[in-house]
């Protein structure tokens, strides 16, 4: 398992629980949905998953509550 993967791993098991207004990185909706970075970033550009947060030193967010709410348009539930 990758360094990133181990620290992906938490988040996603505990993704149900975190508040909308918490803030995960890029490679949760990528390990939810199945995707590649690049597909997630393309699906940023073209507005299919939320505007990340950009916080200090080059780290990039997305929100859960608008993250949570573009997986339900993109799966249909």
């Amino acid at each position: 398992m990758t360094a990133k993967a181990n620290r992906t791993q938490p988040v996603l098991s505990n993704f149900d629980e975190l508040p909308d207004a918490a803030f995960v990185p890029i490679a949760v909706p990528c390990a939810l949905l199945h995707i590649s970075a690049t597909t997630a970033w393309r699906w940023v550009r073209a507005g299919k998953l939320p505007k990340p947060a950009k916080f200090g030193g080059g780290t990039t967010r997305l929100n859960v509550g608008q993250l949570r709410a573009a997986i339900r348009a993109i799966t249909g539930e």
